[in-house]
């Protein structure tokens, strides 16, 4: 007796997980990546945001500038993520091997569009607190 996951996954199940992991690992380091480029962006931003402060600009008006930047910057970027899965999805699938269960279930759909949503918004609310501190 065989029970139904294994026999819908079968041998896949480790190379599967060994991928996902994969695939974290590089969405950790490209994470790293851009914290370390809005750190280095948010050092060269320093006089500006001191010459802001200095002529009277709100912490208020300054914390909803850069939201509304980051938000932005969250949204193109998320955008052209789910553009650029989207063309590669067809390439990737002729790519996959057979042995890939349920490959023909793959699409990129509402549920992918929801999670790069969260992901925008969950990236581009904390991205203008990396200057915390440097005014």
């Amino acid at each position: 007796v065989r029970s139904m996951k294994e026999d819908i996954i079968g041998s896949v199940l480790e190379p599967l997980w060994i991928l996902l992991g994969t695939v974290g690992m590089v969405l950790l380091v490209a994470c790293g990546n851009v914290a370390n480029l809005c750190l280095v962006r948010a050092e060269a931003r320093q006089r500006e945001i001191a010459v802001r402060v200095a002529l009277g600009g709100s912490r208020a008006g300054l914390v909803r500038k850069l939201l509304a930047e980051a938000g932005v910057l969250s949204v193109v970027g998320a955008a052209i993520g789910v553009l650029v899965s989207a063309a590669a999805l067809p390439v990737l699938l002729r790519l996959a091997p057979e042995t890939i269960p349920r490959l023909d279930q793959v699409r990129v759909d509402v549920w992918v569009l929801l999670v790069a949503a969260v992901a925008a918004a969950f990236s581009g609310s904390f991205r203008p607190f990396a200057t915390r501190g440097r005014t």
